[in-house]
Order: C-alpha cells, then sequence, then structure tokens
C-alpha cells in the first residue's frame, strides 16, 4: 500500500499533524464543526463561546478560514466506515456541513488545512490513502489572491513539500531550500510576492531544530535563520503585512516529555 497526491477544485456562491495518509488538495467551500464566535462589547475583552455545528461520530475539525465576516468555512474528518472528509460552512447565523469530494476510491481521506482568497473559492489540503507514488503529506495552504495558492507539506523523497497553483491547469511543484530532513507544516502569504513556511528539520537528535523558509516571489524558497533552540518546532505562522510574521510551535521544556510554548516573531 503507497500514498499519492491528489488536487480537487471547484468554485461556490491539516496539534493532530501526524502524518497518515497523503497530500491532497482540495478547493472547496469549506465548514467547521465545533467552532466558536467572539462578539465582545466595544473597550471589553473578547467572550469566546460554543456554537452549535455538524459534531458528527469520531469527527474533528483541523482548519478554517474567513473570507468574511459572515462566511467561514472550517475543513476535517469524520468517521463512517473508513475516514472521511469534512467541510463545513458558517453563514452569519449557524454552521451546516457541506458535501466534499473523497479521493482515492474506497481509502481514507481527511482535510488539516483551508484558505478562502474569495468568499466563493477555498482551498483544503490534507492527505488521503491510496495505491502507488510515494509518501505525500500537505499540511498548510496560504492564498494570496484569487488566482495563486501555496500548500506546504512533506514528501519521503525530499525534506520539504511546496506547491503552487496559478490559477489555471494544475498544481506545480516549487523548489526548497531545507537542511536535513524534515517538513513544512504551516504557510502565509503576505502578498502575491511574499511567502514565509515554517516546520521543523531533523539532523539527527537532538540536532533538530525549527525551519522557517521565504519566497519573494523568483526562484527557489530560502532557508531563513532562526533563534530557535534544539529540538524545537513550528507548526503555524501568519504575516499580517510584508516582513511582519508570527510563528507558533513548541520547544523542549523540563523532561523530554515536557513541552512548552514557543512564539517567534518577525519585524
Amino acid at each position: 500500500m503507497g500514498y499519492g497526491a491528489l488536487e480537487i477544485r471547484s468554485t461556490t456562491g491539516q496539534r493532530r499533524r501526524t502524518p497518515r495518509f497523503v497530500t491532497v488538495v482540495v478547493s472547496i467551500a469549506l465548514v467547521a464543526g465545533g467552532v466558536f464566535v467572539v462578539a465582545p462589547p466595544a473597550s471589553a475583552a473578547p467572550v469566546w463561546s460554543i456554537t452549535p455545528s455538524a459534531n458528527l461520530s469520531q469527527s474533528e475539525l483541523a482548519g478554517v478560514s474567513c473570507p468574511s465576516p459572515t462566511s467561514c468555512f472550517a475543513v476535517g474528518n469524520y468517521t463512517d466506515g473508513r475516514e472521511k472528509t469534512l467541510v463545513e460552512h458558517w453563514n452569519g447565523t449557524s454552521w451546516t456541513r457541506m458535501t466534499s469530494p473523497n479521493p482515492g476510491g474506497h481509502s481514507a481521506a481527511g482535510l488539516v488545512g483551508v484558505s478562502c482568497p474569495t468568499p466563493t473559492s477555498c482551498f483544503g489540503v490534507g492527505t488521503y490513502l491510496s495505491h502507488g507514488n510515494g509518501l505525500l503529506y500537505l499540511y498548510g495552504v496560504s492564498c494570496p489572491g484569487p488566482k495563486s495558492c501555496f500548500a506546504v507539506g512533506a514528501r519521503a523523497s525530499s525534506p520539504s513539500l511546496v506547491e503552487h497553483w496559478n490559477g489555471h491547469g494544475g498544481w506545480t511543484f516549487m523548489t526548497g531550500a531545507p537542511p536535513g530532513l524534515g517538513g513544512l507544516a504551516g504557510v502565509a502569504c503576505a502578498g502575491p510576492t511574499d511567502c514565509v513556511a515554517v516546520g521543523g528539520q531533523a539532523g539527527g537528535t537532538p540536532k533538530s531544530t525549527a525551519l522557517v523558509e521565504h519566497w519573494n516571489g523568483h526562484g527557489s524558497w530560502a532557508a531563513v535563520t532562526t533563534p530557535a533552540p534544539l529540538q524545537s518546532g513550528l507548526v503555524g505562522v501568519a504575516c499580517p503585512r510584508a516582513a511582519s510574521c508570527f510563528a507558533v510551535g513548541s520547544r523542549p521544556g523540563r523532561s523530554d516529555s515536557y513541552r512548552r510554548t514557543f512564539v517567534e516573531q518577525s519585524a
């Protein structure tokens, strides 16, 4: 049994980051299960509350994107004899489950990340179990525009995996620059030519450490120096503007079984 990659695209009116299946790029409108809504009064701290969602048996949500205040899409997976993709949508009032494709025939599939460049176009990424093609995993996606999306992950033949969609045709592999072994878990683009991807690289314990890569719109991705301590890893990144990003992950604590939160900032 091997693993394979798939892209599914449509338009409409990935703590769990353990590689289980294979790369999936699903362009769809997505939705969320257990989601929180914030409605703070002016000058008050936000108050979080749980909102009802399509809470299926053995289900979980791993990614969410909101192209507008009244439209959010969340993705994940649920089990119904086999693991299947889960997509839910928030219309400003309630969450509802949406129909989503399950690639690979009767194989297992799940989504872990989603990005919506417009209110009517979303891209979800994840993994599915299939025959052949080696090991591929996608964990994060960012779409700086309606015709440009970047997805990141890992594959057996190369330390990290970056794919790009230019608005037509299929996805293409991009050249990355991670030293050693490892993978990318998150990506954020402040603009069409300014993207940052984060993850982890392994050079043999205890030499493993966090990984940061940058793409400036030309050529290949380049590794960026990071102050991350040994045995640390980054899993998420957000860039509110050019040259300003926050990356999050974990680092060693007082013992091998104890981890602590870890945040980096670029400015």
